[in-house]
């Protein structure tokens, strides 16, 4: 099992409302990734314990059956063209993949 592991800060800039819409499109737009094929598993949250200390605003947690699966969600056009919209709204994310 692969696990894709991405964390996401907003706009320093944004006022509370910003936030609070920005935040909603990301998760509107994420959910479309996982009707990408080789996702086995996803989840998608803004609930990130105050202790983790990363500053995160938005979590994603997918996982796919093989390294292949994974390669071929990355290169996915929902994946590229997500990745692409979302760049207004963030600052900086932070990824890691794993085996487990």
């Amino acid at each position: 099992m692969v696990h894709h592991i991405v964390i996401w800060r907003l706009k320093k800039t944004f006022s509370d409302a910003e936030r609070a819409k920005a935040l909603e499109a990301l998760m509107r737009e994420a959910e479309t990734l996982k009707s990408i094929a080789g996702v086995t598993g996803f989840t998608l949250t803004t609930k990130i314990h105050p202790r983790t200390n990363l500053g995160a605003d938005l979590l994603l947690h997918s996982t796919h059956a093989s390294q292949a699966d994974l390669d071929t969600y990355y290169d996915h056009p929902l994946h590229t063209s997500f990745v692409e919209r979302i760049q207004p709204y963030v600052d900086s994310r932070d990824r890691i993949d794993f085996e487990a």
